[in-house]
């Protein structure tokens, strides 16, 4: 499979690590993280730990256009920008799918593009002791 991670900062590092184990993953990012990639590896340390070098890229002009995933994980901020620059490499079959903080990520994307996979988490406080995580997975799917 073929992976792209729009936003190599910290998770989408992480999820282009660890994908990459069984994918051919590429990583999108900002100019100096990506010279950092191609220079030294992706380096990860802590309860993960990894090294290794990735396919990365700081502009679109070299991405191949067989991508059958892409996951976003911009900042909320970043994500109309990133919308007009996925369009130039997506193909029919590309799924897109979003892990970011923010509530209406899915919105600005799913106006765009005909399927998304949103992903996010919610934490909820019922009781005074507790702390409650949950993941919330929708699947936004328009037929034209």
């Amino acid at each position: 499979m073929n992976i792209l991670i729009f936003g190599s900062g910290a998770i989408g590092s992480l999820f282009g690590a660890l994908l990459s184990e069984n994918s051919n993953v590429i990583l999108y990012g900002r100019r100096a993280h990506i010279e950092a990639i191609k220079k030294k590896g992706l380096n990860i340390k802590g309860k993960t730990i990894f090294n290794k070098k990735l396919n990365a890229f700081y502009n679109t002009k070299n991405i191949e256009r067989n991508i059958d995933l892409i996951i976003l994980t911009v900042k909320s901020y970043d994500t109309n920008k990133s919308i007009k620059i996925i369009e130039n490499i997506i193909n029919k079959k590309t799924i897109i799918m979003t892990l970011q903080n923010g509530l209406d990520n899915a919105e600005k994307i799913n106006k765009q593009f005909i399927l998304i996979i949103y992903i996010y988490g919610k934490k909820n406080f019922h009781h005074f002791y507790y702390n409650f995580f949950y993941i919330y997975i929708y699947i936004y799917v328009q037929f034209i």
